[in-house]
C-alpha cells in the first residue's frame, strides 16, 4: 500500500495548534508567522513557475469521465499485487496491466490512483479516450502533471527548458529527456518517496500509426527514469502493445477473465447492480 507522506501543503496545523493550546508565547506565535509567511513566499513561486510551464508546454485533459473505483473488497489480491511492485524499488520502474476490453483495467487504475492519491504520491494520471487523445501531447502532459505534484520538480523543468529552447520541433526521443529524464534525474533525490505516474487504457491513444513513435519512446526511455519514479500502464493487448510485453525491464501483470477472483468480482458487481436498481425502485 502507498505510504503517508506529511502533506507540506497544509497551513491547519498552526491554527489548530493555537486554538487547543490557547496560550503561547509571542516568540512561537511570531515563528508560526514566518512559517506562515515562507509558505506562502514558495506557494507564489510554485504558482508562478506552473503558469509560465501551461503555456510553454499547452497540456492536454486526459481526466477522462469519472470512471468508479473497485467496488468494496474486489479485486483485493489484484490491488494488492499492484501496490507490492510500485511500492518496490527492487521491482522495475514500469508495471504493464494487460487484459481484454470489459474485465476492469479502468475501474482498478482508477482505485490504485485514489490510493496514491490519498498518501501524497500521484504525480500524475492520464485516462486515455479512443477518439479523444492524441499521442504527440503526452510527455508534454506528464511533465506538466509533475511540475504541478512538485515544485523542485517544476523549476528543475523550467531550467532545462531555458536552456534547452524551443522544443516545438524535436523528436520524441529529444522531448524526453529534455522534458523528463534530465530534470527529474536533477531531482529525484530531493523527492525521496515513490511517485506514481499512471496511464490508463494506453492502446486508446491514438491509431497504431499514430502512438508508433510514442510507444517506442516509452518502451526505451521509461526505465531510464529515476527508480522513485513509478509508472502503472494499462491497456488492452495488441500487436504494438506487445512491443511493451516483451520488455524485460518491464513488469507485466495479464487479467484473467477466468480466473477465480475475475468471477467473484463478476458476482458481486451484479449483486451491487441490482441492489442499486431495488433502491431506485426500478
Amino acid at each position: 500500500m502507498p505510504s503517508n507522506q506529511p502533506d507540506l501543503s497544509s497551513t491547519a496545523n498552526v491554527s489548530s495548534y493555537y486554538d487547543i493550546v490557547g496560550k503561547q508565547t509571542n516568540i512561537t506565535v511570531q515563528g508560526d508567522v514566518n512559517e506562515i509567511n515562507i509558505f506562502n513566499q514558495h506557494s507564489n513561486v510554485h504558482e508562478a513557475l506552473i503558469s509560465g510551464l501551461r503555456g510553454d508546454l499547452n497540456p492536454s485533459d486526459f481526466d477522462g469521465d469519472g470512471c468508479p473505483e473497485c467496488l468494496e473488497d474486489t479485486r483485493k489480491g489484484t490491488l494488492q499485487s499492484i501496490y507490492q511492485r510500485v511500492d518496490a524499488s527492487t521491482y522495475p520502474n514500469v508495471l504493464l496491466l494487460v487484459g481484454e476490453a470489459g474485465i476492469g483495467k479502468s475501474t482498478i487504475a482508477t482505485t490504485v490512483a485514489g490510493e496514491y492519491q490519498k498518501s501524497g504520491q500521484l504525480g500524475c494520471q492520464i485516462f486515455f479516450q479512443r477518439g479523444r487523445s492524441h499521442p504527440g501531447n503526452v510527455l508534454q502532459t506528464i511533465a506538466y502533471s509533475l511540475a504541478v505534484y512538485n515544485e523542485s520538480i517544476a523549476e528543475s523543468l523550467v531550467e532545462k527548458l531555458k536552456k534547452s529552447g524551443d522544443i516545438g520541433s524535436s523528436d520524441l526521443r529529444r522531448k524526453f529527456e529534455i522534458l523528463l529524464r534530465d530534470p527529474l534525474s536533477i531531482v529525484a533525490t530531493k523527492v525521496g518517496h515513490p511517485v506514481l505516474i499512471v496511464m490508463d487504457a494506453l492502446d486508446e491513444c491514438g491509431t497504431p500509426e499514430l502512438r508508433q513513435s510514442l510507444l517506442e519512446v516509452l518502451r526505451d526511455r521509461l526505465p531510464s527514469l529515476p527508480a522513485n519514479l513509478r509508472i502503472l500502464i494499462t491497456s488492452r493487448p495488441g500487436a504494438d502493445i506487445d512491443s511493451l510485453i516483451s520488455k524485460p525491464s518491464f513488469q507485466t501483470m495479464t487479467l484473467d477473465q477466468s480466473s477465480e477472483e475475475s468471477k467473484v468480482d463478476v458476482a458481486a458487481y451484479i449483486k451491487h447492480q441490482f441492489d442499486r436498481m431495488k433502491s431506485s425502485g426500478n
